[in-house]
């Protein structure tokens, strides 16, 4: 494993799967900070020097494609790989691999920059933290994602929809003040079931048809950490369709001033939960998802 830094061991718990009976993405986020913990000790940003110096490392961008599904009890890990290092921050891949399987479920890639709490601004990597990034490099044939298209509409584009609203509560916070990212993710698909009832995805009717819809892609920008108490809205729209997937957006936007505070464009897959594989989008469903469509 010459190149990979050994970052997460755990099994799913039944309370991280969702209502389709997998793991949500929320968690696969949330676990993927430990393994950003994990790189950030391999090169001499352990949590102590954070504590001193106040600076730590946080995402700025996330995209990750989902492979197979992890559910209740599956035992899985994951390692981190530096793909580049320079003075604004690390570009890292994170596998997430069924332990018992040995097959890739996911496969995250990250661009990590170092963030002082104090001032709230990114900060430079030392010279001898980037060495060490350096030397530590994962090997040159690192597969790369596949690049996202079309592009998502900008968040202030009218035809998106309100889809949510709320805060970040004080327990949703990180050691260093700011919202976890996995309740930043959480408010993202918290937001899904009202895109998803406008197209008929209702409660009633996934129940009745053994419906659901499952991640393929993710495409994260945080844009900047934060703060408790920052009051949000969520404005989403739908951008692609096809004959079994449709790819959305949600822009988080600040309540107060309109400032972006990051965005998550996505892609999914109408999923027939009983069979456990995807299905084409029903035809009634696809009506209404055409009349919300930007662009179509």
């Amino acid at each position: 494993m010459s190149g990979w830094i050994d970052s997460y061991r755990s099994a799913v718990a039944a309370w991280e799967c969702d209502q389709f009976g997998h793991m949500n993405v929320q968690f696969y986020l949330g676990h993927s900070l430990d393994a950003l913990a994990w790189a950030g000790a391999a090169i001499g940003l352990p949590p102590s020097v954070a504590r001193a110096e106040g600076r730590v490392l946080v995402p700025s961008e996330d995209r990750i494609l989902f492979k197979r599904e992890l559910r209740a009890g599956a035992a899985f890990h994951m390692r981190t790989g530096i793909r580049a290092a320079d003075s604004e921050g690390l570009s890292l891949s994170i596998e997430i691999l069924n332990s018992e399987t040995g097959q890739l479920a996911a496969q995250l890639e990250r661009r990590a920059r170092l963030w002082d709490v104090t001032d709230a601004c990114p900060v430079s990597l030392g010279a001898e933290t980037l060495a060490t990034a350096r030397r530590l490099r994962a090997p040159a044939d690192l597969a790369a994602l596949p690049p996202e298209t079309p592009a998502a509409p900008p968040h202030d584009h009218p035809r998106l929809v309100e889809s949510s609203r709320g805060s970040i509560n004080k327990w949703e916070m990180d050691p260093f003040g700011f919202a976890h990212l996995r309740f930043r993710m959480n408010a993202y698909t918290s937001a899904m079931p009202h895109v998803m009832g406008r197209i008929g995805f209702t409660t009633e009717a996934r129940e009745e048809n053994g419906w659901g819809f499952a991640a393929l892609d993710y495409k994260i920008d945080h844009r900047r950490p934060i703060k408790v108490g920052e009051p949000y809205t969520m404005r989403s729209g739908l951008f692609e369709m096809k004959e079994k997937t449709m790819r959305l957006v949600h822009h988080m936007v600040q309540a107060s001033s309109g400032e972006s505070l990051g965005s998550l464009e996505f892609v999914i897959a109408m999923f027939d939960l009983r069979a456990r594989r995807a299905m084409p989008i029903p035809p009634a469903m696809r009506e209404l998802a055409g009349e919300m469509l930007i662009g179509g």
